[in-house]
């Protein structure tokens, strides 16, 4: 086990790293093996991170619009706002399961 200079940053990096501990980069012995820079590929779809960024933009906005009803209605007047809550929840159980299905998509 040897200290050798890491590509990116210069710093000494045991040859038995998995990667350089101040910036990341491969050791030069396997950025020697590769032929080159390795990347690292995105696996999760595009259609389920979509159903991520709605099932975040439902829950945010039945959330801002609950609180801004509350706000709105005298203390007296007001009456359960049943559709808020129930959006806030059923984003929230969206993301939920959209998380299960990324989380088995990848195991």
């Amino acid at each position: 086990m040897t200290l050798v200079k890491c590509s990116e940053c210069g710093a000494s990096v045991s040859s038995a790293a998995v990667a350089c501990p101040k910036c990341g980069a491969p050791p030069p012995a396997v950025h020697a093996a590769t032929g080159g820079a390795l990347t690292t590929t995105q696996q999760t779809s595009k259609r389920l991170k979509l159903h991520l960024a709605g099932a975040f933009l439902l829950t945010l906005a039945s959330a801002v619009a609950l609180v801004m009803q509350t706000r709105a209605q005298p203390e007296e007047a007001r009456g359960v706002p049943v559709l808020w809550i129930a959006g806030a929840v059923g984003g929230i159980a969206w993301l939920v399961w959209t998380k299960l299905r990324i989380w088995w998509h990848h195991a």
